[in-house]
C-alpha cells in the first residue's frame, strides 16, 4: 500500500490543482460553468489557482487578488458549493495526507461558506459587490 505525505511544496499544489480541475472539468454539474467563465483561458486559471494554494497552505506571498468577484456574477447555488467541496476533499483525500492536507479541506471549506453568505446577501440586497 502507497503511503501518502503531505503537502509540503509547490509542486505538491500544482499536483494538487491540477487533479482537482481534471475532476471540476469531467463533472456533469461543475464543467460547463466553469467552462463558460474561463473559456480557453484555463492555462492561465490554473497557474492562478496554484498561486493562490501556495500563498495559503506554504505561507509564501504568490496570490494577490479578491477571490469572491471571480465568482460574484456566476449561476452558482448551494449544490454547486457542495458538489465543488466534494470534488476538492476527493482530490485532496486521494493525493495526500497530514495537517497541511487537512488545512486544505478546512480552508476551502470556510471559502465556500464565506461566498454562499456573501452570494446570498448580495442577492438578497439587490447590490452588486465592490471588492
Amino acid at each position: 500500500m502507497h503511503m501518502l505525505t503531505d503537502i509540503s511544496t509547490p509542486a505538491d499544489i500544482e499536483t494538487l490543482v491540477n487533479h482537482f480541475y481534471g475532476k471540476v472539468l469531467n463533472d456533469s454539474l461543475l464543467a460547463d460553468i466553469f467552462k463558460k467563465q474561463i473559456g480557453n483561458n484555463w492555462e492561465v486559471h490554473l497557474k492562478k489557482m496554484v498561486s493562490f494554494w501556495h500563498t495559503l497552505l506554504l505561507n509564501e506571498q504568490h496570490y494577490f487578488g479578491s477571490p469572491f468577484m471571480a465568482h460574484a456574477d456566476l449561476p452558482i447555488k448551494e449544490v454547486h458549493f457542495k458538489q465543488w467541496m466534494s470534488l476538492f476533499n476527493t482530490s485532496v483525500d486521494a493525493l495526500f495526507e497530514g495537517p497541511k492536507a487537512e488545512e486544505a479541506k478546512d480552508r476551502a471549506a470556510k471559502m465556500a461558506a464565506m461566498f454562499q453568505h456573501k452570494l446570498a446577501y448580495y442577492a438578497s440586497h439587490n447590490k452588486k459587490p465592490l471588492l
